[in-house]
């Protein structure tokens, strides 16, 4: 290998390497991390209540209201004795623990020994027997002492049975019944009255069926003397007279067979001034 060769290598060389160097390469951004403002906020709180704390004073409760008059300021509240007297007793059973140690087992002798019906605590002992008391004992000796119930003999039985009545109805039940009787009795009346009502109109009466047939065979007589008019007129009605006369038979003969439908019915009733002069007025 020649030196012109080499030295030629190393130019290219040093070219590449100076390119290199001042080659730029793609700049990535830092990612900026987001802030937890809850976090912040929780702590600061946290920070300020426990600075703000020794500062925090016991402050007493003021009333809402205040008594206007003051001739009972003086007076104390009934509640700070009643705490106080409590207090003392608590103290005082504390020392009296110690004493009543040494009773206690004095006691229990005398209460095992002793009948306990014939037993009845003193206002003086109430603190020790209320300290002594088992309720174990005491039952265990009420036991002794219990009357043992028997059972009944077969006379008491036999009366008890006779005494039973198999079958009998309670009158409570009897009773009940009638009064149930009695509300579907008036609800059916009340229904046969609406049913009236809706039948007959209020001023309405009912009419005899002799009157009805009567009154039926006459608009079926009447009916058929219209039919036979209305046949009988000519085809051809030229006339205003004779158009007139053929209006008046249709109308009349619609009524009719309207009368003739109510009447046909085997229930009819009749107003004060009577349904029968009517229907035949307004079929005449």
């Amino acid at each position: 290998m020649s030196v012109s060769s080499f030295r030629s290598n190393s130019t290219v060389n040093d070219l590449l390497d100076n390119i290199q160097a001042q080659a730029t390469y793609p700049y990535f951004k830092h990612r900026i991390q987001s802030r937890d403002f809850a976090r912040e906020n929780v702590i600061k709180i946290r920070q300020l209540s426990a600075s703000n704390k020794p500062k925090k004073q016991l402050q007493p409760l003021k009333a809402d209201w205040k008594i206007q008059n003051s001739k009972y300021d003086h007076v104390k509240p009934k509640i700070s004795t009643f705490l106080h007297s409590t207090s003392r007793q608590i103290e005082k059973l504390d020392e009296n623990s110690i004493k009543n140690e040494e009773i206690v087992p004095k006691l229990r002798l005398n209460l095992e020994n002793e009948d306990p019906r014939s037993r009845r605590p003193s206002s003086s002992s109430i603190e020790n027997c209320a300290i002594v008391k088992s309720y174990v004992k005491q039952n265990a000796a009420k036991a002794k002492f219990t009357p043992l119930k028997r059972c009944n003999s077969a006379s008491d039985l036999d009366a008890k049975r006779n005494e039973y009545m198999p079958g009998f109805v309670p009158k409570y039940l009897i009773e009940r019944k009638k009064e149930i009787f009695r509300e579907k009795e008036r609800e059916r009346e009340r229904k046969n009255e609406n049913k009236k009502k809706e039948i007959y109109p209020n001023g309405h009466v009912l009419m005899s069926q002799e009157e009805r047939l009567d009154t039926l065979k006459q608009m079926k007589e009447h009916e058929e003397k219209l039919v036979k008019k209305l046949a009988s007129m000519p085809i051809c009605m030229n006339t205003l007279r004779l158009r007139r006369e053929k209006e008046q038979i249709e109308q009349q003969l619609v009524k009719l067979e309207e009368g003739i439908k109510i009447f046909s019915r085997p229930k009819n009733c009749e107003s004060p001034l009577g349904l029968r002069a009517n229907a035949l007025f307004t079929a005449l």
